[in-house]
């Protein structure tokens, strides 16, 4: 029988610190991020795209469910790693469109 992963906050961390099931869910859904210090990274964009609501939708859950979003890895980056993350994007869509 399957979990309910919407009701159950030590199955949600059990799955997000399974970098197999991760992966995984990663290949069944073809929605990949950008490998950013050893971990798939998202923006609040692409979670907003990906889920088809606003991405003020996805800032409320953040906000709601911080303490656990926190826990399992949420992360915001600013400064020179926010340099650094958007330098990395940049160079590899570079070198994908040539």
């Amino acid at each position: 029988m399957a979990k309910d992963l919407t009701s159950s906050n030590l199955d949600r961390k059990n799955i997000l610190n399974n970098n197999v099931a991760i992966q995984e869910i990663y290949q069944q859904v073809g929605f990949w991020g950008f490998k950013h210090d050893g971990k798939f990274r998202f923006t609040k964009q692409q979670l907003a795209e990906y889920f088809e609501v606003d991405i003020r939708t996805i800032e409320r859950i953040v906000e709601n469910y911080r303490e656990e979003i926190l826990e399992s890895g949420y992360e915001i980056y600013t400064g020179n790693r926010l340099k650094d993350f958007k330098n990395k994007i940049a160079d590899f869509v570079k070198r994908v469109n040539n």
